[in-house]
């Protein structure tokens, strides 16, 4: 049994929903496997901020992740937004989800994944917002293997 078209479909269908309501997020970066080295381009959405504490803003959104060499991470979960002085912010996520990997060099282990992010960037005045993000890819050792992958995104959130 393959997962990729239902997992593919969820993908499309949390993407398709930002026409209503949210951020949309593109990212691309470098990706450090510990052999070879891709690009990524993230594509995320965020829904409006569901809670509202102190010190954050926290939505739920999904992520499609997919490196130039054909590997693919599709997940979701939780993200968070804490503004700062000067229209300066700090965001982070987490969102377990499923990998797929094209090539040995790109193998993390196992299929289920866990990608934690944090960012740092700029809100523009019309809403537009930059920031340069790192994230973390790992099976938590899960997996035969946990080797794990980083990634640094320069990131547009609209």
């Amino acid at each position: 049994m393959t997962y990729e078209r239902p997992i593919l479909a969820l993908a499309a269908g949390l993407f398709a929903s930002a026409a209503t309501a949210g951020d949309f997020v593109v990212g691309l970066g470098p990706t450090d496997f510990d052999d070879t080295s891709v690009n990524a381009l993230e594509l995320e959405y965020h829904t409006d901020p569901i809670w509202n504490f102190r010190i954050a803003d926290v939505s739920v959104g999904g992520a499609a992740i997919i490196y130039d060499e054909g590997s693919f991470f599709v997940g979701a979960g939780v993200s968070a937004v804490r503004s700062l002085k000067n229209n300066w912010f700090i965001e982070a996520s987490f969102m377990p989800g499923y990998y797929d990997n094209n090539e040995p060099e790109t193998d993390l282990g196992n299929d289920l994944e866990f990608r934690s992010m944090i960012g740092f960037g700029r809100e523009f005045s019309n809403g537009t917002r930059v920031s340069l993000g790192v994230s973390h890819i790992s099976n938590a050792s899960l997996g035969d293997s946990n080797p794990g992958v980083n990634t640094l995104t320069l990131r547009f959130r609209f």
